[in-house]
């Protein structure tokens, strides 16, 4: 009878146990982050203000601060946006009171120069540039700095200090008051 007992218990114990196995199910899991924003902050204008005639060759150099007073330019992609840059060109400085080609101080005569770039903020591989010791002239599209990596990462990269410009000017240059277009180019979104 024990024997009956004992047995009795342990398959009503079995039958328990095979009720309690645990079920899975499989469902999604699902998150979506929507994209922020690509904005830059730069400088488009620079006065060099006033300088004496001189019958010798010279330079004229100035730092232009951004639109919020920053000497810094950057650019935040919270976009992930792959590969950008910002760059700088200018035309021919023209002389505004005689309006003569022979008075013009050549775009081949101004330069630019700044630190290179690094990323300040997340995660991506900034552009490599440094436009040092006077010898970028900026008559074409000069890089100051930007994105190499690839799309979707996301980074804000920033000069480590000022960007200045030099003009050279020419011996006996004419005078009065010379004007030309920097034109800066920033990634488009």
């Amino acid at each position: 009878m024990k024997k009956l007992i004992l047995l009795s218990l342990a398959l009503l114990g079995g039958l328990l146990l095979l009720n309690n196995v645990t079920k899975a199910a499989s469902g999604t899991l699902n998150l979506e982050i929507t994209a922020g924003t690509w904005y830059c902050v730069y400088a488009t204008d620079l006065d060099l203000w006033q300088t004496w005639f001189s019958y010798s060759t010279r330079n004229r150099e100035g730092t232009f601060n951004t639109t919020d007073a920053s000497e810094h330019r950057y650019c935040v992609d919270e976009e992930g946006l792959a590969s950008r840059s910002v760059t700088i060109q200018t035309t021919d400085l023209l002389n505004m009171t005689t309006a003569n080609s022979a008075h013009t101080v050549p775009a081949t005569d101004v330069s630019v120069a700044n630190t290179q770039a690094t990323v300040t903020a997340w995660d991506c591989t900034a552009q490599t540039v440094a436009n040092v010791l006077w010898t970028n002239y900026i008559d074409s599209a000069t890089t100051l700095f930007g994105k190499t990596s690839a799309a979707w990462e996301i980074c804000k990269i920033e000069t480590a200090s000022d960007v200045d410009l030099r003009v050279e000017l020419a011996a006996s240059q004419a005078i009065w008051v010379y004007s030309g277009t920097l034109t800066i180019s920033i990634p488009s979104f």
